[in-house]
């Protein structure tokens, strides 16, 4: 595990395929590395547009780092509050969890817990603080362009969630 760590951070390789037990493999990188847990949420509105966020130069969703203590679904609703200005929010079900694996200093295992959220509000302020440069609402049959520019776990929520 830590030379397919390494080969990642020197190489172009920025995906990598690994075959076996899914419980076991989880398992072994929560010991082996760095661990946050995040919230964020798939939040949809009465006009059933979607909500997009836009940071670092790709589209996503609000999401964040779980507090000391926090419950993961008050913390799924705190950081899309602060990421987009939204008050009134409803929690639905968790969607999934998503994984992935960067380098700040260390290697750091990331897992997202990921909500499906409702709102009757429209006025999104992008939290800039944490790099975001918009925040949009996307009608469900237009988001193509947005899903072509994101991360491969978000094109995965949005068929989670429009195939139920």
């Amino acid at each position: 595990m830590d030379d397919l760590l390494d080969l990642l951070l020197v190489s172009e390789i920025k995906t990598a395929v690994l075959v076996g037990e899914p419980d076991t493999l989880l398992q072994e990188f929560e010991q082996r590395l760095t661990v946050i847990v995040a919230g964020g949420g798939l939040v949809i509105n009465h006009k059933q547009e979607v909500l997009f966020i836009f940071r670092k130069g790709r589209w996503d969703f609000p999401k964040g780092k779980q507090d000391p203590g926090e419950p993961i679904e008050s913390c799924a609703l705190r950081e899309v509050r602060e990421e987009t200005g939204l008050n009134h929010l409803y929690l639905g079900d968790l969607l999934d969890c998503t994984y992935h694996i960067y380098f700040e200093n260390q290697y750091v295992f990331k897992k997202t817990y990921w909500y499906h959220m409702n709102t009757d509000e429209l006025y999104l302020k992008p939290q800039k603080e944490e790099g975001i440069t918009k925040a949009k609402w996307i009608h469900q049959n237009n988001i193509g362009f947005q899903l072509n520019n994101t991360f491969d776990s978000i094109r995965d929520l949005c068929r989670i969630y429009f195939q139920a």
